[in-house]
């Protein structure tokens, strides 16, 4: 019977000693764990970092494909402090859901922008597209900007 094929570049592992694969010499090397037909690959460790590179990572199911944390703890996406633009949903998606007891869009400069209607729409359907109620509506000044609302 053949050996797996598997190599190490450490020794016999211990509480102290890492263990390394595909990580000896320097050419590329493309590292495969499981096959299609598996049924699972399961990873558990008390941290867990994927660090993709320059070309990018892809994450893909032909599934639902579910982020969560356990609890009350933060998911936080495009977080660090760069100018990026963070792209959810596409446009032939059907619906982008969110769902909350408060949303917050804090848009700096840039304003919030709501594209979506054609310009020739005619006005007695906006009402069923996008509704803002005056009751909904709180005012104040920022930097001595005034909220202006207008029905024409």
């Amino acid at each position: 019977m053949r050996a797996p094929n598997t190599s190490s570049s450490a020794p016999a592992a211990s509480a102290e000693t890492a263990i390394n694969f595909g990580t000896s010499g320097t050419n590329s090397k493309t590292i495969n764990i499981g096959v299609d037909t598996a049924t699972k690959v399961e990873v558990k460790s008390l941290n867990i970092k994927l660090d993709a590179g320059s070309t990018g990572m892809t994450l893909s199911s032909e599934g639902s494909l579910a982020m969560d944390t356990v609890g009350t703890t933060a998911i936080n996406l495009g977080t660090e402090a760069a100018s990026k633009t963070i792209t959810i949903g596409n446009d032939a998606s059907t619906k982008v859901d969110i769902n909350a007891l408060a949303i917050e869009l804090d848009a700096g400069s840039g304003g919030v922008l709501l594209p979506g209607l054609p310009a020739d729409t005619d006005p007695s359907v906006l009402d069923k597209v996008f509704t803002v109620l005056a009751s909904d509506i709180t005012t104040s000044l920022y930097a001595g900007r005034v909220l202006a609302i207008s029905d024409g």
